[in-house]
């Protein structure tokens, strides 16, 4: 999935406060003619429970399953740090069970988020058939920082699973920057839904402080494949 129809159609799932929240632009690209610009704005409304800019492709994964996923983002240069209220710019979800009573507040089983001046890689997850108080603890499995006006090509192989067998291995700009073998999921029924643009969670408390008042962010070259997939199908070119 990418931007190269000139608008959002191949992005049925929208979680957008207004309508230039995501809009398609010409530059910067990283490959083609178009890429997603993302604006976040503390005063726009709620949107899922949320303060949200965020594109959503809906099944693509399940615990079990071993996909690869494969997307560029650029951080611009006029981003300012925020000490106080980080962003998730990228995260993995599963559906909860509601037939179980399971509740749809919990922490993304994968994050690709940005903290001051890094990016951080984290995991949350709960092999029980009910999560409660958002499962396990929340994870680090990488961090580092960021370059402002850069593209960052990303590429995550992922053996979904709430237990040991796990996998998760994960490259940046062509190198692996972590390989990480156990838990990755919550123990979920439904298949999984990927998340892209901005979200911020600091922001859902009015009272809550932050830096900054606007956030922007672009992504490209998206990019799913299966068990049968490999690293160059679905690195950005």
């Amino acid at each position: 999935m990418d931007f190269e129809s000139g608008d959002l159609s191949q992005w049925p799932g929208r979680k957008l406060p207004r309508p230039d929240s995501a809009r398609v632009v010409t530059t910067p690209v990283r490959a083609g003619r178009y890429a997603a610009e993302f604006v976040l704005r503390r005063s726009d409304s709620v949107v899922s429970d949320g303060k949200r800019a965020e594109l959503v492709v809906d099944g693509i994964g399940e615990v079990g399953g071993e996909y690869w996923y494969g997307f560029s983002t650029m951080i611009p240069g006029d981003w300012r740090p925020d000490t106080k209220a980080g962003e998730v710019v990228a995260q993995w979800k599963g559906r909860p069970d509601s037939d179980l009573g399971e509740s749809s507040d919990r922490s993304p089983s994968l994050a690709l988020r940005v903290k001051g001046e890094k990016w951080r890689i984290t995991v949350q997850t709960d092999p029980s058939p009910v999560t409660r108080d958002n499962g396990a603890p929340r994870r680090t499995v990488w961090q580092g920082k960021f370059t402002r006006d850069a593209w960052d090509d990303w590429v995550f192989h992922v053996r979904w699973s709430c237990r040991r067998d796990g996998l998760l291995q994960i490259w940046k700009n062509g190198k692996r920057i972590a390989s990480w073998r156990g838990p990755n999921a919550y123990n979920d029924k439904g298949k999984m839904y990927l998340k892209i643009g901005i979200y911020k969670p600091g922001w859902n408390d009015p009272a809550a402080p932050s830096d900054v008042d606007t956030r922007r962010i672009f992504h490209d070259e998206v990019r799913i494949g299966g068990a049968k997939a490999d690293y160059a199908a679905v690195s950005p070119p």
